[in-house]
């Protein structure tokens, strides 16, 4: 179960590939990491994560946190982000358009009721030109953010947070 691999410099821990899940135990009993070997999921603080990586409590860096998406638009009107409307009814978006030198920067707040979906844009800075209009709504289970132009060669860059 346990595998030493000198020539890599590696220690493999559930080498023969089972559904054995591996625990990292505190001085008080309590597990502080547990690997989900079956469903290939980390949980830090949790013994039943339901992410990849799931951190129950709070976390702390001291370097950049990154989570951006690019899109790139396809034609005059394009969804750039959906958000399913059973887990979430909020999200932040800070987002960049981009086509050639002109740059759109927003921040706005999407937030969805039943089968509503409204959009609130705090700010837009325009380096010249209003590349993307966004609007929101509902389809089916999910909320999309939806970018209009004139502008088919906009590329659209994304940070969100779900609320």
């Amino acid at each position: 179960v346990i595998k030493l691999e000198k020539s890599t410099g590696k220690i493999f821990i559930n080498n023969s590939n089972h559904n054995l899940d591996t625990q990292i135990m505190a001085d008080d009993g309590e597990v502080i990491l547990h690997a989900d070997a079956g469903d290939n999921r980390i949980g830090i603080n949790t013994t039943t994560p339901t992410k990849a990586l799931q951190v129950t409590g709070d976390i702390s860096a001291s370097g950049d946190i990154l989570n951006t998406t690019t899109v790139q638009m396809t034609n005059s009107s394009s969804v750039i982000n959906t958000f399913n409307t059973g887990s979430h009814q909020t999200c932040k978006y800070v987002l960049q358009v981009k086509s050639g030198s002109h740059i759109q920067s927003s921040e706005m707040l999407v937030i969805q009721n039943s089968s509503n979906a409204f959009n609130t844009e705090y700010s837009q800075i325009n380096s010249g030109l209003n590349l993307l209009d966004f609007t929101s709504k509902v389809n089916g289970a999910n909320v999309e953010l939806i970018g209009s132009s004139s502008f088919i060669s906009c590329s659209v860059k994304f940070n969100r947070t779900l609320i």
